[in-house]
């Protein structure tokens, strides 16, 4: 008894509107509640498009009537949801796929020009390198020969003198 002296009565509800009816079967008891919401959405969105075609607006009885006739089975809204939903998920996916893998093309060509640069300074000196030592390989074999076939008694200057004269 409350302090007033009045009797503790219980509370009364009164009747749950046909749009809570309708939102606990789509949504009570689903695993993915994302396609459950949005097939609520779209049963709303069917209830609303005939509401607004009729004369004046359906009383909640008659709503309620409706909504029992047509929930028994939501399956036809849950199957279109699934479909809406699969549908986003599959293009936000094929969406963060492309970013991501602009992305990583983006830094592995980043990384294959910077290899690529680094391995030209490197190869250009050894390059340089091979050149030199190939050039000093070929004078001192060339300055062997001269010495061989001056010890045989010919003078490799004096052919290339005379030829340069003809």
């Amino acid at each position: 008894m409350p302090d007033d002296g009045t009797p503790n009565l219980p509370v009364v509800r009164p009747t749950r509107p046909p749009y809570i009816e309708a939102f606990e079967k789509f949504t009570q008891g689903k695993n993915d509640q994302v396609e459950a919401f949005v097939a609520y959405g779209l049963f709303i969105s069917s209830e609303y498009s005939w509401a607004v075609a009729e004369s004046a607006w359906p009383s909640d009885e008659l709503t309620r009537n409706t909504y029992r006739r047509l929930l028994h089975d939501p399956e036809l809204y849950e199957s279109r949801a699934r479909g809406l939903v699969g549908d986003y998920r599959t293009s936000l996916i094929r969406e963060h796929e492309k970013k991501y893998l602009d992305s990583m093309f983006q830094v592995i060509e980043q990384k294959v020009q910077n290899i690529a640069a680094h391995s030209s300074r490197k190869h250009f000196w050894k390059g340089v390198a091979e050149a030199t030592t190939g050039a000093f390989c070929w004078m001192i074999i060339s300055i062997i020969i001269a010495i061989g076939l001056a010890l045989l008694g010919i003078d490799v200057f004096h052919i290339f003198e005379a030829i340069s004269h003809h």
